[in-house]
């Protein structure tokens, strides 16, 4: 879905915005804003090394950081213009021009070419087709846009914009003042996008056929320049903040398995190995719990008094039970996973305990589980979480993961099209699959507690 930017914002509101974002007080200076703040670096000293102490950073002269007025009109006037697709990968154009954000792999090369002063990563000129490509530092009026929803909607929680204001700014020659808005590019994370300008106008899927053809062509013939969409501008998955101080000595030993995919899954920025990780862990006991299950199914049948293995009816029903239970594969019986899924949470999920778990992490959560399919994952036919409907939680509960995890895993190209998708698109449905992430690893975390042993030496 994408829509046309109409912000009703004032410049009043831009200025007490930034001033906001940068702790200072703006003052109007005949055509210009000047926003006061004194920002000097006072230099850092080491223990003396050898008799001497070393100096790491050199003082930052004073400057002051300013914003024209007729600056300000161009942007809001350029935003006006433009549409955003607020989907997936936020991307910010109008009929010949495109930008989007991306991430590059390897980052300590990219902070080498910032120290360079590069400001222009890659520069592309297309004269045949008359195109342009370009990765460089983010536009004024796409950070701007960023900075609006950041404040209006309390998203995009990681951008932290204007977080380093105590680190060394690059300043003009010519001047000691500076742009508000190359202020913040230099005191936030490092973002790049990248843009594309045509002669004549664009669809928005020929963008986005350029976009992957472009970073394709780049990655392909350099390894060391990877970039990639940035996508899921979301809430992080779970995070905890307990002190130092506060944590104590582990009480229980848990099954190292787990531990690791656990491991792998929380330190992942990927959605999908975020995803993925969790599952593993979900994973584990699929077998040993299926077995279990199936042992105790056939038991209860042959010792119901009305059962007899002198009667063949009573034997074929034994084998079918046995039969449907499991699957062929490969000419290899073996058990039907969305089964044995369901019967691991049955097993090992206190259902009180994950809604809780769901409404403390985000209020808004059950509801959106509860009446919002899996866009990605096909039909989403009972895929919707009801907590209150404790006959079709499970079953639920099961379907959505694993619908989710098939989807992902399974890239099969379909010859008649349907009414609904049934593949995972990687960036295209990471804000989706972000939405998924806090379920999948309070369920994990549930499993892995509860599989543990007191700690004893």
């Amino acid at each position: 879905m994408d829509s046309s930017i109409k912000e009703d914002v004032k410049i009043e509101d831009v200025i007490k915005l930034l001033e906001k974002i940068t702790n200072t007080t703006a003052k109007l200076d005949n055509d210009k804003y000047i926003f006061e703040k004194k920002l000097t670096q006072q230099p850092k000293i080491e223990p003396k090394v050898s008799g001497k102490p070393q100096i790491l950073r050199k003082p930052q002269a004073p400057f002051s950081i300013s914003l024209r007025f007729s600056r300000i009109e161009e942007i809001l006037n350029t935003l006006s213009n433009k549409r955003i697709t607020e989907d997936n990968k936020y991307e910010f154009y109008d009929d010949k021009h495109y930008e989007l954000l991306v991430k590059r792999e390897n980052t300590a090369k990219l902070l080498n070419s910032i120290t360079e002063k590069k400001e222009v990563i890659i520069f592309l000129e297309d004269k045949y087709n008359k195109l342009k490509y370009e990765i460089s530092p983010i536009s004024d009026e796409y950070l701007l846009w960023i900075i609006l929803q950041q404040i209006k909607q309390n998203i995009y929680t990681n951008l932290s914009i204007g977080n380093r204001q105590n680190w060394p700014i690059k300043q003009p020659e010519d001047s000691h003042e500076i742009n508000i808005f190359d202020y913040l590019k230099q005191t936030s994370n490092s973002y790049l996008t990248l843009k594309i300008i045509a002669d004549k106008k664009l669809s928005l899927k020929d963008f986005d056929n350029l976009t992957y053809t472009f970073l394709f062509q780049i990655a392909y013939n350099n390894t060391d320049l990877i970039f990639y969409p940035e996508t899921y501008l979301e809430k992080n998955p779970i995070k905890r903040n307990s002190s130092k101080d506060e944590i104590d000595p582990p009480k229980r030993l848990y099954n190292n398995d787990l531990i690791q995919h656990y491991l792998l899954a929380v330190s992942a920025k990927d959605p999908v190995v975020i995803f993925l990780s969790h599952y593993h862990v979900i994973e584990h006991f699929f077998e040993s719990v299926f077995y279990d299950y199936l042992n105790q199914e056939i038991k209860k049948i042959i010792t119901n008094p009305g059962f007899s293995y002198n009667r063949e009816k009573d034997i074929n029903k034994l084998i079918s039970m046995v039969k449907d239970s499991l699957s062929a594969i490969n000419g290899d019986s073996t058990f039907k996973e969305l089964e044995a899924l369901k019967i691991c949470l049955k097993q090992y999920i206190n259902l009180s305990q994950l809604e809780n778990d769901i409404n403390q992490f985000d209020s808004n959560l059950l509801n959106y589980y509860k009446t919002t399919k899996v866009s990605f994952s096909g039909s989403g036919e009972n895929t919707n979480i009801n907590f209150q409907n404790q006959n079709k939680i499970y079953e639920q509960l099961a379907n959505r993961i694993y619908k989710t995890r098939n989807a992902i895993v399974h890239s099969k190209e379909r010859i008649k099209e349907k009414d609904y998708k049934d593949k995972y698109t990687p960036f295209v449905d990471d804000s989706v699959l972000f939405r998924e992430i806090p379920l999948i690893q309070l369920i994990s975390e549930q499993i892995i507690l509860s599989t543990s042993n007191e700690f004893k030496i």
